[in-house]
């Protein structure tokens, strides 16, 4: 047996044991509604990166979800596979905002195995350090050496940079020149109209209301890169498409964090 050389995708769900603990209550009784809803969040995630299967493409991806904690990965000759799960995972990430959910993890590639049963390797052991090290924020970061691997298998009607470009359109280069997927301004060509883009600022405010008084040092330094992301994404709203919403305006928050 030899491990495969695959893209692997690690993600995890931010306060997946406070979302847990909140389908019982203080009696250890079933909260019928919380349960029914951590399920459908499940299918979420399922129906973006498993059942969907991009129209059943990709012939060597695969899907596990243990906990809060979910791998995908293909072989890295697949042919626009990489690009096909960014763009996935990014509407996933929006999705994910309308019901509160946050999440954070890495995408490498190394030595992996597999299967539908079990997953092992220096791949995921790498992938796992990216996401607790490095990702820090609620964001999915990757590697340039990733975006390369894209351009090298590009689809079959595209040119390496045409593939490329494509990737840029969906992740973002942080102020660590770390990539990460965007999901705050790059995530816009994804809404059908501007209501939509109206619904999802309105998400993302309601998601990062409640700390806006916090007085967690960590939970700032996670809501002040959010709330940059934030505001930085309404400045071009407000800029380029002429949108003319009353949600337009920027959040005031702590001045602990400067990203341009």
């Amino acid at each position: 047996m030899k491990y495969e050389n695959r893209v692997v995708f690690y993600i995890d769900i931010l306060n997946f044991k406070k979302i847990v603990e909140s389908t019982v209550d203080s009696y250890d009784n079933d909260i019928e509604k919380r349960i029914d809803e951590v399920y459908e969040m499940f299918n979420t995630v399922r129906y973006f990166l498993d059942e969907k299967e991009y129209d059943k493409i990709s012939q060597t991806k695969r899907f596990t979800q243990f906990s809060d904690s979910i791998v995908i990965s293909f072989l890295a000759n697949e042919r626009s596979e990489i690009y096909h799960t960014l763009y996935y995972i990014q509407l996933l990430l929006t999705d994910l905002v309308s019901k509160e959910i946050l999440c954070r993890g890495a995408v490498v590639y190394g030595k992996l195995l597999h299967d539908d049963k079990i997953i092992f390797g220096p791949a995921l052991n790498l992938a796992h350090l990216g996401e607790s090290k490095a990702a820090l924020f609620p964001r999915i970061i990757l590697d340039e050496s990733i975006i390369s691997l894209g351009g090298i298998y590009h689809a079959d009607h595209n040119l390496p940079h045409h593939e490329i470009e494509a990737i840029d359109n969906i992740v973002s280069k942080d102020t660590d020149n770390m990539y990460y997927i965007d999901y705050f301004e790059k995530s816009i060509h994804n809404f059908y109209d501007k209501e939509y883009v109206n619904l999802y600022i309105n998400d993302l405010r309601k998601l990062i209301a409640p700390y806006l008084d916090t007085k967690d040092f960590d939970l700032k330094v996670k809501f002040g890169w959010l709330i940059n992301k934030f505001n930085k994404m309404v400045r071009k709203i407000r800029k380029s498409m002429n949108y003319k919403f009353s949600n337009l305006s920027e959040i005031r928050f702590f001045n602990i964090i400067h990203q341009k």
